[in-house]
């Protein structure tokens, strides 16, 4: 009896010692190394915007005016929940391009939204003053609020697995705006913009503001085939004559194919803050803005 006991004990460890393997060899099958890219829209983004642009449209540098404070909407008319890429003719929202790299446990995350633009029109009904330059109030205004933001995140991967990644993050972003006001008189010549602001980079009319942020993301769920994410990031920075307050806030879920797990679609949700005075608040150089954006985002992944 006690050589069959123990007999049986060795069977019985012996098929647990098989299953334990068998599940260590199936849990090796799901892959932490992926490369690949993103085609998303972000379906027409809400914007706020409060700002105070400066600018100098004397060109003997000897009249400054004094800026004022406006609301995008409530001031410019502008509508606020219908941008347009600014280059192409798509009505859905902004075209998002990215770019991946994981492996166990470092993972480098690129992103570019594509320029896109806000455009409204209205009479002021007050005196108004951007960019160096006074509309009065009754008088036709024609407005276009552009810009394009990029990032990389560089992620550390402390927990990896078929059903959870943990990564703190540290980013690095950019937001270039090309902000235009112009009198909408027939035949006026008057036009003022963001050119002016005291932005440390420039591409072609853009001015551009690069910046870091920290932050994290959770990713979870049964990862070969539905995966949940969020991620936050921020920071608030005072350099080359700035002081900022930033965040990126973003959650989705993503479903991939049930084949080779390949080819996924995510449907999530961004929010972006920026809020940003330079030190220099002359006429005109200054810029002291709070912008806020936010909507829906529908994704295509490849991934290899």
């Amino acid at each position: 009896m006690r050589v069959r006991s123990v007999v049986l004990g060795l069977v019985a460890l012996a098929a647990l010692a098989g299953v334990a393997r068998a599940d260590d060899e199936k849990e090796e099958e799901f892959s932490t190394t992926w490369f690949g890219g993103r085609l998303e829209v972000w379906y027409q983004p809400s914007l706020s915007l409060h700002a105070k642009v400066g600018g100098l449209q004397d060109p003997t540098g000897n009249f400054v005016t004094n800026n004022t404070q406006f609301d995008a909407h409530d001031d410019l008319g502008v509508k606020t929940n219908t941008p347009v890429p600014t280059y192409l003719g798509f009505d859905g929202g902004p075209i998002v391009f990215g770019a991946f790299a994981d492996t166990r446990w470092v993972s480098l995350d690129a992103f570019w939204i594509t320029p896109f633009q806000y455009t409204g029109h209205t009479l002021l009904t007050r005196s108004f003053s951007f960019a160096g330059a006074t509309i009065s109030a009754s008088q036709p205004v024609d407005t276009t609020l552009a810009q394009s933001i990029a990032g990389v995140d560089i992620k550390v991967n402390i927990l990896n697995n078929r059903y959870v990644r943990v990564s703190p993050i540290l980013a690095f972003r950019a937001l270039a705006v090309d902000w235009t006001v112009k009198d909408a008189t027939p035949g006026s010549p008057f036009k003022a913009s963001t050119e002016d602001i005291d932005f440390p980079l420039a591409w072609g009319r853009y001015k551009i503001f690069p910046y870091p942020e920290v932050g994290g993301e959770v990713r979870a769920g049964y990862r070969d085939l539905v995966e949940g994410d969020i991620k936050l990031t921020g920071m608030y920075i005072n350099y080359v004559g700035v002081q900022a307050w930033t965040a990126l806030f973003e959650l989705g879920v993503t479903v991939y194919d049930p084949f080779v797990h390949m080819v996924g679609f995510r449907l999530g949700y961004r929010y972006y803050y920026f809020s940003a005075r330079t030190a220099n608040q002359s006429g005109d150089k200054q810029f002291d803005a709070d912008l806020r954006l936010s909507g829906m985002t529908l994704t295509l992944i490849a991934r290899f």
